[in-house]
């Protein structure tokens, strides 16, 4: 029986995902406001001082733009885009108009 070595450089397209079925990967586009990873701080944390400043800077006019939206601009999760308004909705600075969306106060 022969065992053939792997080549080390094995070329795979950057089109598929590499298992063979042809599918495309979806391509991650790159964060808008990246986050600092020099800063020990948590992610969430990096997310609410940055919202914090565009809320105070007048970035955002009355109504916050969606989770899923902050999530991409900052290359996380949208759990972690939650956890950090819902810092803000405790400090006043945000209200939750269900199912509307999440407005300024």
């Amino acid at each position: 029986m022969t065992v053939k070595k792997r080549s080390s450089e094995a070329t795979v397209n950057p089109e598929q995902d590499g298992s063979g079925s042809g599918n495309v990967m979806p391509i991650r586009p790159k964060p808008t406001y990246p986050l600092d990873p020099s800063r020990i701080d948590y992610d969430y944390k990096q997310v609410l001082d940055h919202l914090a400043e565009r809320i105070g800077s007048g970035e955002f006019q009355d109504q916050l733009s969606s989770r899923t939206v902050l999530a991409r601009e900052y290359g996380v999760s949208t759990q972690t885009v939650t956890r950090a308004v819902n810092i803000l909705v405790e400090r006043g600075t945000l209200v939750v108009r269900y199912p509307n969306g999440t407005y300024l106060a």
